[in-house]
């Protein structure tokens, strides 16, 4: 089992790998910009879905903002110019540590740059403050030890205590947001849903950019009943991040609203960025039937029946026995017809 696992997942990577090379190759000089991966990848694997249904990549597509590589994100977000200059600063780095290796303190930040380097091909650890604190911490150290002298260092002191003060002020700003958040979602939770959408309204203006903000408000104007402001607020969420679960969002608001063409089309956007998801063509199903296309909803159902599990949860479980008592009523409808 575990080896079969390992062999999905390193098909998922490839298949990542090979889609983020195209979006290179569109735009090879100028990059798709700040965030263009997570803008537009989910995107481009739909509309490859859409194209080649059968391929085997249905079955370990997930949803993603992020290539699993730091230097593909670079070459797709800036460019191959920028991505060659990074590489080009990398290797001058580490030829000049190689220099100096006999000095045990270059050595330990040798190690720790190396470290960082190779798993920067593998995963996405500058997503974290801590990658970036101790990466940035080694280079200092190197740099005060063996290229900037003694006399110039003692200069360059205060611009570096500066930075580390303004990163420090950013940090705590972050986390007086993140404890704000999490008060909110706390009264979310227990259905305060007054208190929550003024407390969001308070925010909005300076977390209009945020995906996750925009999600989150969204959901809470869709269970609050205010849903032509849900609806405003995911669409730009859409706009800023290609995403399955705001499709699916968009898909249950505009469901709630009876747009339910829009609602269909929103759901079959999310099965075509993850097609071994169940949750779209439960929705889709549900959609048609109260739209009244029975047969539409009957081949829905009979999909969802005939569609591998990639995993195995409560809800897959409870859509699925919902979907097989909705064909066997449809069954025991057309015997008694006969």
């Amino acid at each position: 089992m575990a080896k079969f696992t390992k062999q999905e997942s390193s098909k998922g990577r490839l298949f990542i790998l090979q889609q983020s090379i195209e979006m290179i190759c569109e735009k090879p000089i100028t990059g798709w910009g700040i965030n263009g991966f997570a803008h537009n990848y989910m995107s481009k694997q739909a509309t490859f879905f859409m194209k080649h249904p059968k391929d085997k990549a249905c079955q370990y597509a997930d949803n993603l903002h992020h290539p699993l590589n730091e230097y593909i994100i670079i070459a797709v977000d800036y460019g191959i110019p920028c991505f060659c200059l990074l590489m080009i600063f990398i290797g001058l780095g580490l030829f000049t540590l190689l220099a100096k290796l006999k000095d045990d303190r270059i050595k330990q930040r040798f190690v720790i740059i190396i470290v960082c380097a190779i798993l920067s091909f593998f995963s996405y650890p500058f997503l974290y403050p801590f990658s970036w604190i101790i990466l940035g911490y080694s280079i200092l150290c190197f740099i005060k030890t063996s290229i900037i002298s003694n006399r110039i260092f003692p200069i360059l002191r205060f611009p570096f205590a500066l930075t580390i003060l303004i990163l420090h002020i950013f940090c705590a700003y972050k986390l007086i947001e993140n404890i704000q958040l999490k008060n909110i979602k706390y009264d979310a939770e227990n259905k305060k849903y007054g208190k929550v959408i003024s407390a969001y309204q308070k925010i909005y203006e300076q977390q209009k950019e945020n995906y996750v903000f925009l999600y989150a408000y969204s959901s809470i104007l869709m269970e609050a009943g205010i849903y032509d402001r849900a609806e405003r607020c995911a669409e730009r969420c859409s706009r800023l991040y290609s995403d399955y679960n705001v499709c699916i969002l968009n898909g249950d608001i505009k469901r709630c609203r009876r747009n339910y063409n829009a609602a269909i089309k929103a759901y079959f956007m999310a099965h075509y960025m993850c097609p071994s998801r169940i949750t779209p063509l439960y929705s889709i199903m549900q959609t048609y039937r109260l739209n009244g296309e029975f047969s539409k909803s009957i081949m829905m159902a009979e999909q969802i029946i005939n569609s591998p599990i990639k995993v195995s949860n409560s809800a897959t479980d409870e859509m699925i026995k919902e979907t097989k008592y909705f064909l066997h009523m449809v069954h025991h409808k057309n015997n008694e017809i006969k």
